[in-house]
Formats: structure tokens, C-alpha cells, sequence
């Protein structure tokens, strides 16, 4: 039970549900009730916008990051679903803060202009010039001034570059999508992170310490010189996120440079394992030998695979209240 719980669970964490078939994706009314439901828990447990965030004994504002990730959410589901109290709630949230930042608008701090993004989506709802007034005060000055320097952890990215793509679609004016290039190439060098054929598209490092964080015991693998050496490694693992390519060997992936799969449930009698591979539904979630993934593993990267030995819940730094890990269906 133990094991089947640590697969399903790595599965959510390392694959983002990508598990799941094609053909088997939820139905979008089903989808859009859970949306909702997660979302009116939210709006009921903080219905006070005004009430600042707790975090490590950190009182802080209710208009930074951690507040703003969450309406940049409320606003995408407006978009598809526009309830009146999902507008009224983001809108009360932006005139209680006067549309404007922890800091002010001379902050260079993407946790306080990350609000940015929510202020321009309900100015595009009802274009009232005061709703950006501030944020195009805080972008043209960060635009106008040299420093690139700004993103130098990788969240920011998320938190800030939205913002200038959004203006930069509103006004027009290329400037902002210039100088958003520009600060995303200085976080790509200090972050560490900046896919390659060496690196891959997901940043190994970053991987291991998420998963370690969430619990996960984990370690990163460079291909061993032999097959058994391998068979042992996966043997002694409840699981592995892979890295595989055709160059190195299209037995079974076909023209892919580089495709991440998780693979689990070794069985040594058959030498298989089980592959979840969400890039191909027909492939996904089925019995494929073990050697396959040996032969394709994608030399050329600095790692070929994530082996995960364990799951300790007294580890998951991610835990919060009233979230267990039970899912439906499962």
C-alpha cells in the first residue's frame, strides 16, 4: 500500500497529473466544479482581502506575491467563467490597495509588482486609466533605467515578465517586450537555469530539491556503463523520472531530442516496467522492457534520470492544513 501510495503521489509531483490519457482527461464541466469549489474555498477563508499574509512568523501585505499568484488564478477562471463576486472580490482587492504596491511604484521587487498582472486584466474589463496608472508608472520606470539585474531568482520570471508582455500588448510599444528579453536572459545566467541539450528543459537540480522538499528521497543518475548495473539501480528505486532520446536509441521512442517518462513497478521476471509517458496516449500508463529506456537514455544531458528510494510525510515541507494526500478516484 505503501509503495502504491509513494507512485500515485510522485506521479502528481513530477509528471503535473500528465499521467493521466488524452482520452481520459476529466470532463470540462467536472473540471470547472472542482475549479470552482477549490475557489470558493478560498474566497470564503479569506474573505477579508485586507487581511495580510502569515508566513514564518512574517506579517506582510496582502497585495504581494503571495497573494497575487492567487488572482492572476481568479482571473483566468473569470475569463472562462465570469460570476459578478469573482470580478467584485479581485476588484475590491485592487481599491483597497489603491492599484498600487507594497513599495510603491519605485519597487524593482517582482513580489510587489506582481499585482501588475491582475491590475491590467481588469483594466481590459473596464478600461479606467487610474487601474495601471501605477503600474505603467512602475514598468516605464524599470524600462527607462539600465539595471537588468532585477530577476535574480527564477520565480520572478513567473511574477514579472507577464507583466510586461500584458503591457506591451496593451500599449503596443515593443519597448516592453525588449527589455523584458533582456532581464529574463540575466535570470536565466545567475538562476542556473537555461535549457540546453546539456541541461534539458527541466533543471535537474531544481527537480531534486522540489521533490526533497515535498518528502521524496531522491538522487541524480548519470547512465551506468552496464545494463545490470541499471537493472539493479531501478530494482532497489520505487520509481524514476527519465530522460530519453532517439538519438541515442529509437528501438521504442521515435524523433525526440530529449522526452522526460516516469517509469515504476519493475518486474524482474519479465524485466518490464511501467511507463507514464503523457506526450504519447497511446503509450502511456503500459508494460515496456526495461531495456528500452537503458539504450535511450539521453547521453549527451548532465543527468539521465531521477531515482526516487522513499517517501517520508514528516518531510513534506509542503503540507498544509486540511490538504491531505488522499485524491478521488485513487
Amino acid at each position: 500500500m505503501m509503495k502504491k501510495k509513494l507512485i500515485l503521489s510522485f506521479f502528481f509531483v513530477a509528471l503535473g497529473f500528465g499521467v493521466v490519457k488524452a482520452q481520459d482527461l476529466p470532463d470540462k464541466k467536472e473540471t470547472l466544479k472542482t475549479v470552482t469549489k477549490v475557489n470558493d474555498y478560498f474566497m470564503k477563508k479569506y474573505a477579508d482581502y485586507r487581511t495580510p499574509s502569515f508566513v514564518k512568523n512574517v506579517t506582510r501585505p496582502s497585495n504581494i506575491w503571495t497573494r497575487g499568484v492567487y488572482y492572476e488564478g481568479l482571473m483566468a477562471l473569470y475569463s472562462v467563467y465570469p460570476r459578478d463576486d469573482y470580478y467584485k472580490y479581485a476588484v475590491d482587492w485592487s481599491n483597497y490597495h489603491e492599484w498600487g504596491f507594497r513599495n510603491g511604484t519605485t519597487t524593482r521587487n517582482a513580489d510587489d509588482y506582481c499585482a501588475s498582472q491582475t491590475y491590467i486584466d481588469l483594466y481590459n474589463i473596464c478600461p479606467d486609466p487610474e487601474r495601471i496608472r501605477k503600474v505603467k508608472a512602475n514598468i516605464d520606470m524599470l524600462v527607462n533605467t539600465p539595471q537588468v539585474n532585477d530577476w535574480w531568482w527564477i520565480d520572478a520570471i513567473q511574477m514579472g515578465m507577464p507583466v510586461f508582455a500584458k503591457l506591451g500588448k496593451l500599449t503596443g510599444e515593443q519597448k516592453y517586450f525588449d527589455k523584458m528579453w533582456d532581464m529574463y536572459e540575466y535570470a536565466r545566467q545567475v538562476s542556473g537555469y537555461a535549457p540546453s541539450r546539456k541541461i534539458g528543459a527541466i533543471g535537474w537540480a531544481d527537480m531534486k530539491v522540489t521533490l526533497r522538499k515535498s518528502g521524496f528521497d531522491c538522487t541524480l543518475n548519470t547512465k551506468p556503463e552496464s545494463y545490470e548495473q541499471f537493472q539493479q539501480e531501478i530494482t532497489a528505486s520505487q520509481m524514476a523520472v527519465v530522460l530519453v532520446s532517439s538519438r541515442d536509441d529509437d528501438t521504442y521512442w521515435k524523433k525526440t531530442g530529449g522526452h522526460y517518462v516516469s517509469i515504476s513497478l519493475y518486474d524482474a521476471s519479465s524485466d518490464q516496467v511501467f511507463l507514464g509517458d503523457p506526450a504519447d496516449p497511446d503509450g502511456n500508463r503500459s508494460w515496456i522492457p526495461l531495456r528500452y529506456v537503458y539504450d535511450a537514455l539521453k547521453t549527451v544531458s548532465q543527468y539521465q534520470y531521477l531515482l526516487v528510494q522513499d517517501y517520508a510525510e514528516e518531510q513534506n515541507q509542503w503540507m498544509h492544513d486540511g490538504i491531505t494526500d488522499a485524491r478521488g478516484g485513487m
